[in-house]
């Protein structure tokens, strides 16, 4: 019955008066976030220039930084505006809208505009719901949030921040380490990365556009946000925005807690019980400044990150691990110089990390099991961008180096020496872009090349990698745009991997070989004003996959297989009524072991589900969101040779609402999360159960100095 209430409740609503149009700049290309302004009602444009407004005044201004402001009255609205693009006059020096591309993604890719709702969700959640993509799903604060792209292990997602890279080497990153609130898009590239990014790209790359990075802005702003939830979530968070002409800053805190001490079926016991020993404690502060003179500007960037998570392990071992825990302390910080001209932009950019983290299992009775050990991480580098424009061809190349120490101490063996190890990294890439329009036509190549040469231990190698994009777009009544790839990768193993000395049941292996990929992919895209249908194929063939598996001295990393991924995904945007949408998602995975002569020869890869579904339905206005998300995940085998069968597939039911209200320069927003309605029992991995139903709400507020 509260289901019915609830969609009743939507139905209700979208029967209030709305308009709703697109807009577009002056070369008929949509302009996403664009604030549509009448009364005290507002709302933003999306990613295709859409915008639907309820409870409209007598007139609508259109605002962007970049373009001109244009007020229309409301009876003379038309389907299609058009705004005008400006320079803006500040003192002593003219910044145009020219966008710094020194760290964007080039050839075929996705972009993701964040809007004011989803600040109200994690990042990793974000990514699902727009692509239906493998995530962690995990809603719970601490948790670790990784994407797997193409089918592959996510350590193969290569996440960056403004074009810098942030995994650890051959690691997958935690994308809870970014907050929602500080990114301004994101941009996904489905296919190896290695061109832009190196190792660790071969699934693909996720660059996270921050909102610190962006040359315009020039409104002082002032947000906090306080949010509260189940298993006792508390969130604060606080951001400043600040312009002073010349040079503008933002800052932002953000302070997390919760016990996650969530009630869950054991398998093994056939009891409920409560998940111990994982509570989570985190602390986020992030500063970037952009100081702008003549055609120059200066971009820095500071990120820290503090937490402690208890670490209760898989159900059949949790006396094992249930005085656990992991403390990290990690800073990232970067500088870039970057000089803009009409035709070319050159940038130098200094880098680096320092993580340092604390594993901590010394309590245990289990004397096997018993470790306490400090991993240290740095990492510094350097990288030179220059890009120019020749009538329709763009070049851009790029070179640098980057040094990573790692090392790790056995603190309960204090005579022991660390293990430390250098790596140095030199490469070189050149991208070129070809644009055509001929009439209605339009044809869009990117042909890359890059070069990495590494040294550790004394010993030198070499890696190659290459893509080719295309992409040919038809503006007829039905927009049509076909899209085709191909590109070699690669990731090299890990530090872990290679020199991992921890507790007596793993051990490293200094003798595996990098992973290297060969994948293209194709696509067709067809929309209109109110729908879009897309279906892409994406294949990979890998060789030398590195896996950990069992030997007679304990578990240990190989180089013993081959594989091939391959998935279907079908993909759905459909305009209903004045504010309603409903989108969908499906991915349909092939993944097969391809090892010649092996014992698992054509067998499918375990942890990687059969497919996945999400679908979503909308209702949006700028008084008003919400939402309710159907996700199923289907069955993916626990190990390699399938004995012990697959994890059953499960289906899990979302809802969130966002109410917004605004007295001139002061916004609210209202918001809350229902996750797992249905209160499901499933794990993604065995022994390791997720949480029932579970729920948060928060309040939002922003101040706009004018």
């Amino acid at each position: 019955m509260l289901k019915f209430k609830f969609i009743f409740f939507l139905l209700l609503l979208s029967c209030l008066h709305a308009v709703s149009g697109f807009v577009f700049d002056e070369n008929k290309k949509p302009v996403a976030n664009v604030a549509v302004i009448s009364g005290n009602n507002f709302t933003v444009s999306n990613e295709k220039g859409y915008f639907n407004l309820t409870d409209v005044a007598d007139s609508l201004r259109f605002h962007r930084a970049g373009y001109r402001d244009l007020t229309v009255a409301a009876t003379s609205l038309k389907n299609k505006i058009i705004l005008k693009t400006k320079d803006y006059e500040l003192p002593e020096f003219t910044v145009s809208a020219k966008t710094d591309q020194s760290y964007r993604l080039r050839g075929n890719k996705k972009v993701i505009r964040i809007k004011e709702s989803d600040f109200s969700e994690s990042t990793d959640m974000i990514i699902k719901e727009e692509l239906g993509l493998d995530t962690s799903l995990n809603n719970l604060a601490g948790e670790k949030q990784t994407v797997k792209l193409m089918g592959m292990s996510d350590k193969n997602t290569l996440v960056m921040l403004d074009g810098i890279p942030l995994n650890n080497n051959g690691q997958a990153f935690d994308l809870s380490l970014i907050p929602a609130e500080i990114i301004k898009h994101i941009e996904i590239k489905q296919n190896s990365g290695s061109t832009d990014a190196g190792s660790g790209a071969m699934g693909g790359v996720i660059n996270i556009v921050s909102k610190s990075s962006s040359d315009l802005n020039f409104s002082d702003t002032f947000e906090s946000k306080a949010e509260f939830g189940s298993f006792g979530l508390k969130k604060q968070l606080i951001s400043v925005y600040r312009n002073t002409g010349k040079m503008n800053t933002s800052l932002t805190v953000k302070k997390e807690y919760a016990r996650n001490n969530f009630r869950f079926h054991n398998v093994i016991t056939d009891e409920n019980l409560t998940r111990k020993n994982n509570k989570f404690s985190g602390l986020h502060i992030t500063f970037g400044s952009n100081y702008f003179i003549k055609n120059f500007k200066l971009k820095n960037r500071i990120i820290i990150n503090d937490i402690k998570k208890g670490l209760p392990g898989p159900l059949n071992q949790s006396d094992v691990f249930k005085s656990s825990f992991l403390r990290g302390l990690k800073a990232d910080v970067s500088s870039s110089l970057i000089h803009s001209s009409e035709k070319s932009q050159a940038s130098l950019t200094l880098f680096g990390f320092r993580d340092r983290s604390l594993y901590d299992n010394s309590e245990t009775i289990f004397f096997v099991w018993r470790e306490q050990g400090r991993t240290e991480y740095d990492r510094i580098g350097t990288k030179a961008y220059y890009n120019f424009d020749l009538s329709e061809v763009n070049f851009s190349f790029k070179t640098g180096f980057t040094e990573d120490r790692f090392a790790y101490f056995d603190l309960l063996k204090p005579d022991k020496p660390g293990n430390e190890i250098f790596q140095d990294t030199y490469f070189i890439s050149q991208h070129s872009d070809w644009e055509k329009e001929i009439s209605r036509y339009k044809i869009k190549m990117n042909a890359s090349y890059r070069a990495d040469i590494y040294e550790r231990k004394s010993e030198t190698n070499s890696e190659h990698s290459w893509g080719f994009d295309s992409e040919l777009s038809v503006d007829w009544k039905l927009i049509t745009v076909l899209r085709v790839n191909f590109a070699r990768g690669f990731t090299l193993p890990s530090f872990y991997d290679l020199y991992w000395i921890g507790d007596a049941q793993t051990m490293g292996n200094p003798d595996l070989k990098p992973e290297h990929s060969e994948s293209y992919n194709c696509g067709l895209e067809l929309s209109c004003e109110v729908f879009s249908v897309s279906a892409d194929y994406h294949h990979a063939d890998i060789e030398e996959m590195i896996f950990w598996h069992r030997s007679t001295k304990g578990w240990k990393p190989d180089n013993i297989a081959d594989a091939e991924y391959a998935n279907w995904e079908f993909k759905s945007k459909l305009k209903l009524l004045n504010a309603w949408s409903l989108n969908g998602v499906y991915v349909k995975n092939e993944c097969y072991d391809k090892t010649k002569n092996g014992d698992f020869y054509d067998k499918f890869l375990m942890n990687v589900p059969f497919d996945i579904l999400n679908v979503g339905l909308v209702y949006e206005t700028g008084l008003f969101s919400a939402g309710l998300k159907y996700n199923k995940t289907g069955k993916r085998y626990m190990t390699r040779d399938h004995l012990n069968g697959t994890l059953p597939s499960f289906e899990l039911i979302d809802a969130n609402i966002n109410i917004f209200k605004n007295f001139d320069n002061i916004y609210f927003t209202l918001y809350a999360n229902f996750n797992n309605i249905a209160d499901k029992q499933y794990e993604e991995f065995s022994m390791m159960p997720k949480p029932g139903f579970n729920w948060s709400s928060g309040l939002k507020f922003k101040y706009v100095i004018n």
